[in-house]
C-alpha cells in the first residue's frame, strides 16, 4: 500500500490490494486522490495567466479537477458521452478566450487543435506511449508559437510510479530503436 494514510485508508476501505485483479480500480482510486493536488499546483500557475490543457481518464477524476480548477479559469472541454457540437464548441471556445481544456484523454487525445496552450498536464495516462505522445501534439503543432511543456503527475510508491517508469522505459525503447 502506499505511504500516505489517507490514501492506503480509502484502499483499504475498498479491499483493493495491489494484484492485477484491482488493477482498474487502484487506478481510478488514484485519479481521484490526485486531482485535487494537481488542482492545487495548477491553480497557482493560473493564477500567473496560463492556459493549458489537462487530461484525465476517469470521469470522476475530471469532476474532482472541474472542482478544483473552475473558480480559478474559465474550463473548457468534453468528456467521452459529450455530442460532437458541444465538443467543437468546447474547443473554439477555448482557442478564442483561454484557461483550462479539461477533456478525457480517450476523447481529446487525437484530432483537435488546441495550440492557444503551451502546457499539457497528463493527469491518469495512458500505458501507451504512443496514445500520450498522441495527446500531447494537441498543443504541439502547426501554428504553435511557443515551446510545449507536457507534465505527468504521479503519486509515488503507487501503481502510478510503476505506470511512469513503465512509459519512461517503452519510451526510450521506441526512440531506440528508432520509431
Amino acid at each position: 500500500l502506499p505511504q500516505d494514510p489517507e490514501l492506503a485508508g480509502r484502499l483499504e476501505e475498498l479491499g483493493v490490494e495491489g494484484d492485477l485483479e484491482h488493477m482498474s480500480t487502484l487506478r481510478r482510486v488514484l485519479g481521484e486522490y490526485k486531482a485535487p493536488r494537481v488542482a492545487q499546483v495548477l491553480r497557482e500557475e493560473l493564477a500567473e495567466g496560463q492556459d493549458m490543457v489537462v487530461l484525465y481518464h476517469h470521469r470522476d477524476t475530471g469532476e474532482e479537477l472541474r472542482q478544483g480548477l473552475a473558480s480559478h479559469a474559465n474550463v473548457w472541454g468534453f468528456d467521452g458521452s459529450s455530442p460532437a457540437q458541444d465538443r467543437q464548441v468546447a474547443i473554439d471556445g477555448f482557442q478564442k478566450y483561454g484557461g483550462v481544456f479539461l477533456a478525457q484523454q480517450t476523447a481529446a487525445g487525437t484530432g483537435i487543435t488546441l495550440t492557444r496552450a503551451h502546457e499539457i498536464v497528463l493527469v491518469e495516462p495512458s500505458w501507451s506511449p504512443s496514445e500520450n505522445a498522441q495527446a500531447i501534439k494537441r498543443i504541439h503543432r502547426i501554428g504553435q508559437e511557443h515551446p510545449c511543456r507536457a507534465r505527468i503527475f504521479c503519486v509515488p510508491d503507487s501503481l502510478d510510479a510503476a505506470i511512469t517508469a513503465t512509459l519512461t522505459r517503452k519510451t526510450n525503447m521506441i526512440a531506440e530503436a528508432g520509431l
